[in-house]
């Protein structure tokens, strides 16, 4: 059923593709969840947009091991935005699931981000010397012990 609603997708008929797709996905195929989850996100190829919904399918597929929705819930919750708050332990978690899969841009984007994350923590960490620093310093001058 996930491979007439890509031919309907190959032929533009996205009417058609959505609903192979959601047939394929309430029967617990994996790749036609994504591809549902694609198109609620996406919104316009047969469907309304519906950031909610296409979460919701993604999260079905990346539960049954689909690397892609694990992958497009790693992007979804490493750039926030589309109803989506940013969580980047999230990201990297859906990343890694993907990525240990054989998904070689989640394998990429795992990589950025985990140089992202600990170029934030040394930052913080140089912020709170320094604020230690400043403190000691202005308890030193004013006679404080």
């Amino acid at each position: 059923m996930c491979s007439l609603g890509v031919l309907y997708e190959e032929e533009r008929d996205y009417v058609q593709a959505v609903h192979w797709f959601q047939r394929a996905a309430y029967k617990g195929e994996p790749q036609a969840q994504c591809n549902l989850g694609i198109a609620y996100h996406s919104g316009g190829k047969g469907v309304e947009r519906d950031t909610a919904k296409g979460i919701m399918w993604f999260e079905r597929a990346a539960a049954q091991g689909n690397a892609q929705a694990a992958y497009n819930l790693g992007a979804l919750n490493a750039n926030g935005g589309s109803g989506v708050i940013r969580d980047m332990e999230k990201a990297v978690q859906y990343m890694r699931i993907a990525a240990n899969q054989g998904h070689m841009k989640a394998a990429k984007s795992l990589t950025l981000m985990q140089e992202f994350i600990k170029k934030q923590q040394r930052e913080a960490l140089r912020a709170e010397e320094e604020s230690t620093l400043s403190s000691i310093t202005k308890s030193s001058h004013s006679g404080g012990a």
